[in-house]
């Protein structure tokens, strides 16, 4: 009695969750190594392989998943009852305005520009 009762209960616990896999590339097709796949809300994630791809164990729960990339911008992608989500992220400019290095001490705008 105490077995079928805790194969029922594992059986509803990995009932709760399900495997998305899919592949990552930038805007030429090229596939992104090292990006943060998340799913929104949890924290369950993962980052993808060499060749773009990932799989993740998300709950059932989870609706939307959160790509990111240094220098590429976020991306969220709902995930429905899809098994497979692709996406494909592109550069983002961001440009600084007004940055002054100096090697040694401190300096004030002013005497610099």
């Amino acid at each position: 009695m105490l077995s079928l009762m805790l194969m029922l209960i594992g059986v509803q616990l990995f009932a709760q969750q399900r495997t998305v896999t899919g592949t990552v590339t930038d805007d030429k097709k090229t596939p992104l190594p090292n990006v943060s796949v998340t799913a929104k809300g949890t924290n369950v994630g993962t980052i993808t392989k060499d060749d773009g791809s990932y799989s993740l164990t998300v709950p059932a729960s989870a609706r939307t998943l959160v790509f990111s990339f240094t220098d590429m911008g976020t991306q969220e992608i709902a995930i429905g009852n899809n098994s497979v989500v692709d996406a494909t992220l592109s550069m983002t400019t961001r440009s600084m305005d007004e940055v002054i290095v100096v090697g040694y001490g401190t300096q004030r705008r002013r005497d610099v520009t």
